[in-house]
């Protein structure tokens, strides 16, 4: 059963991502991410994002639009970000990622909770279609 709820997920998302270059001119692209924490360390990585990652994301241009946690995966975060373009969202990650401030904020999360994600993050890149109350 979950195998088919994943499989409906990744169809639908490969759906949106196919969408036409116009529709991502138009609207911008969405980022959806996916984070999968070890036992434990949900509540760290929530922490971390509340009191600094989302900060830094509108400091290097990123538009959040909404975090969710999973109600069927434990331990599970779910985000999505707004971008101008697939180029615009390279250039905020490479920003983000040099950006002294985060650096320290990895740095001490990781002195303090230990490695939160026991995996790498999910990303599926989205433009939004014709009739998507988003663009």
């Amino acid at each position: 059963m979950k195998l088919i709820k994943l499989f409906t997920i990744f169809t639908m998302l490969a759906a949106f991502y196919s969408a036409s270059a116009q529709a991502q001119t138009m609207g911008g692209v969405y980022e959806l991410r996916t984070y999968h924490t070890h036992e434990g360390k949900l509540e760290p990585l929530l922490t971390r994002f509340n009191d600094y990652e989302v900060a830094l994301f509108n400091k290097h241009g990123m538009e959040s639009v909404g975090y969710f946690v999973s109600m069927d995966q434990p331990n599970t975060l779910v985000y999505i970000l707004k971008h101008k373009s697939r180029e615009s969202a390279a250039q905020s990650w490479k920003g983000f990622f040099d950006d002294p401030e985060w650096k320290k904020v990895a740095e001490e999360s990781k002195n303090k909770d230990g490695q939160l994600l026991d995996s790498a993050p999910v990303v599926v890149f989205l433009s939004p279609t014709m009739f998507s109350p988003l663009k």
